[in-house]
């Protein structure tokens, strides 16, 4: 669900078969990352809309994605 700043109407965000999402983080650009925690995964879903999972090899129940500031991760 996204809440604009400063208010407006609420809307739900266009994220697909996601099981458990357990942790979210921001990029500057604004894309969303969303930890998958039942999948071993992070989801991407940037502005312009969209979604794909980031190549990332090894995950077990990710819970808490981070993005380093002044970049987006993939």
């Amino acid at each position: 669900m996204e809440l604009p700043a400063g208010g407006g109407p609420q809307r739900t965000v266009p994220a697909t078969g996601l099981n458990s999402p357990y942790g979210l983080a921001f990029d500057p650009a604004g894309a969303l990352y969303i930890a998958d925690f039942d999948h071993d995964r992070v989801v991407k879903l940037p502005v312009r809309g969209g979604q794909r999972t980031l190549p990332v090899a090894g995950l077990r129940a990710p819970a808490g994605p981070a993005v380093p500031p002044g970049r987006d991760a993939c």
